[in-house]
C-alpha cells in the first residue's frame, strides 16, 4: 500500500468551534509586539529513483511523526512538485532559526534507521528561508 502525503501543523487546538494557541504560538506572539518576527522555513525537494516512491515516502513520513512534537515546530507539509510527479517536495516551518538547529541537533544524534539514499533519490536539494517583518 503507498504511503499517503503528510500535511501536519501545529497550529492550536480546537475549541468549541474557536481555536486556541499552544504555549509556543504565544510566545511568538510577544515576539511579535517586540517588533521582530523571525521565522525559518526549510525546503528540501527529493527527486525519486524510479521504484523508489513507497520507501522514500516511508522514510519522509516516519521524520514527520518525529518532526511534529519538536519545540518550535509550525507546520510541515509534503507534496509533489507540479508538473513533475518524481519530485516529492517538503516544506517545514519553525517559529525560529534555534528551535530548527536544536532539532537538526537531536536529527544527529538519533537519526532514523540507515538508508543508502542513493537507492531512493538521483538529487535532494535543500533551500532555507528566515524570514523578518517589522509590523506597522
Amino acid at each position: 500500500m503507498k504511503q499517503p502525503f503528510v500535511c501536519e501543523g501545529s497550529g492550536g487546538q480546537r475549541t468549541a468551534g474557536r481555536l486556541r494557541p499552544l504555549a509556543h504560538e504565544k510566545l511568538r506572539h510577544r515576539r511579535i509586539a517586540r517588533g521582530v518576527i523571525t521565522m525559518k522555513i526549510v525546503i528540501i525537494r527529493h527527486r525519486l529513483l524510479p521504484d523508489a516512491e513507497e520507501r522514500a515516502l516511508a522514510r519522509i513520513n516516519a521524520l514527520t511523526e518525529r518532526i511534529r512534537t519538536q519545540p518550535g515546530f509550525c507546520f510541515r507539509h509534503v507534496g509533489r512538485e507540479s508538473g513533475d510527479p518524481a519530485c516529492i517536495v517538503s516544506v517545514t516551518a519553525w517559529n525560529t532559526a534555534e528551535d530548527c538547529a536544536r532539532w537538526e541537533a537531536l536529527l544527529a544524534a538519533s537519526p532514523l534507521p540507515p538508508v543508502d539514499r542513493s537507492r531512493l533519490y538521483s538529487s535532494v536539494e535543500h533551500s532555507v528561508v528566515n524570514t523578518l517583518s517589522y509590523p506597522n
